[in-house]
């Protein structure tokens, strides 16, 4: 972008953009100039073709005039959510302290948004969730690690081809897919809308094994099943390190990590996602399909977990009648209409407090956690309606005893929950 700019004749305004421009430049970057954002030369032209805004120009450069286009800060969540579902990535510069005279205004990256990263209101589906994976491989061995920001699951696992590891990312259809530079199998990804390559540098086993110790505050990872996983943990500390580098903060609601172990679940890819219609009909949407019939979920958190377990189906009897005998207790609750009502008043409390660990949550974020935890009490006295156990039983893990009567007996499955 920068090629035949002369960057010492531009304005002391031009110059500071283009020292955060060279870190970026991949990466749109939004520049907070007043009541806009500004974009300039080719990422203006960019969001100009993406977003069919208006192509402006400010000043000069070389006798050609700089290709400029805006969008005012209050709306900018709208044209920010619209790039990342394009697979792009936004940096946010901002305004930092108040002009002097005779003084530029100090500016300085504040975030960075992926299609991976981001759980902002409105920026990404709230009946899907948000995944973001990173792949690496030695010898013909492979590993793909995956994390959700949303709700801090982190995972790893490892494979023995690339036909597996293109089944499994077919089926997670992650939002954004990290890879090592010189990656040999570039062309069996092409499928994924964003891609991004990441430095050798970042898949060193001493540098990634350090990184996920400190995250997790341990001194080895025994304790989470990964310990023996060396081309996982490559991959799980190069994609915790640019998560903690796009964010910026430190990501303390992502407390541990597990082996996604395959052979629980019967692996069902997008292909047959499709054909099956479980998620989406035929036509692209969710009308009649399989989700779009059972899902009577009053939260946002209730609709990804139901989809999770339609494209996730198990293969163990015993998780099966569990998961069932939960779905039995719920039917046979004494007061299941104002359980419902009550879950309509909870909302996104999963993202909502993904975005508090991020540090990006508003003040709406805070006032419906405390919304929801004031609920709380109620909610959980009537789940223990008509169980004969109260809260302090429930504390304390007394089984009470249990007669043959029906509803009592689904009830006392409420202490899975």
């Amino acid at each position: 972008m920068t090629e035949g700019i002369n960057v010492d004749e531009l304005t002391p305004m031009m110059r500071q953009y283009f020292e955060v421009k060279k870190n970026y430049p991949d990466t749109l970057v939004f520049y907070r100039l007043g009541d806009f954002y500004e974009l300039f030369f080719d990422d203006a032209r960019t969001v100009s073709n993406l977003l069919d805004i208006t192509l402006t120009r400010r000043g000069n450069q070389g006798g050609a005039p700089v290709p400029m286009a805006g969008v005012p800060y209050h709306a900018a969540d709208n044209y920010i959510g619209r790039l990342i579902k394009m697979g792009r990535s936004v940096v946010i510069c901002e305004q930092v302290g108040d002009r002097t005279k005779g003084a530029m205004i100090t500016r300085k990256v504040t975030r960075i948004i992926t299609p991976g990263t981001v759980t902002d209101e409105g920026m990404v589906p709230d009946n899907q969730d948000n995944v973001l994976c990173c792949v690496f491989e030695e010898k013909d061995r492979f590993a793909l690690a995956r994390l959700n920001i949303s709700t801090g699951q982190f995972l790893v696992t490892e494979l023995d081809s690339m036909a597996e590891l293109g089944i499994l990312l077919s089926k997670l259809n992650p939002a954004e897919l990290l890879y090592p530079e010189r990656f040999r199998y570039f062309q069996d990804i092409q499928n994924v809308t964003c891609r991004k390559a990441l430095p050798l540098w970042d898949f060193n086993y001493d540098g990634a094994l350090k990184q996920l110790c400190t995250q997790f505050k341990t001194r080895s990872l025994s304790g989470f099943g990964i310990a023996s996983m060396k081309l996982g943990i490559r991959a799980a500390g190069a994609l915790l390190n640019y998560v903690k580098s796009t964010q910026n903060v430190d990501i303390e609601h992502v407390t541990s990590i597990g082996n996604d172990s395959l052979s629980g679940m019967v692996i069902i890819d997008r292909t047959a996602q499709k054909n099956l219609e479980l998620v989406d009909n035929l036509n692209g949407n969710d009308r009649a399909s399989v989700l779009g019939v059972l899902d009577e979920t009053r939260t946002p958190m209730g609709t990804r977990l139901l989809r999770s377990m339609l494209v996730n189906p198990l293969r163990n009897n015993e998780q099966i009648n569990s998961r069932l005998d939960l779905v039995e207790a719920l039917q046979h609750a004494p007061r299941s209409v104002e359980l419902t009502e009550l879950l309509s008043s909870m909302g996104d409390l999963e993202r909502i407090v993904a975005r508090i660990g991020l540090r990006s949550a508003k003040p709406r974020d805070l006032s419906k956690l405390r919304d929801a935890i004031e609920l709380l009490p109620q909610f959980r006295s009537l789940l223990l309606e008509g169980t004969g156990i109260t809260p302090e039983q429930l504390d304390a893990g007394i089984k009470p005893e249990v007669g043959d009567d029906e509803a009592a007996v689904a009830s006392t499955k409420f202490q899975k929950f």
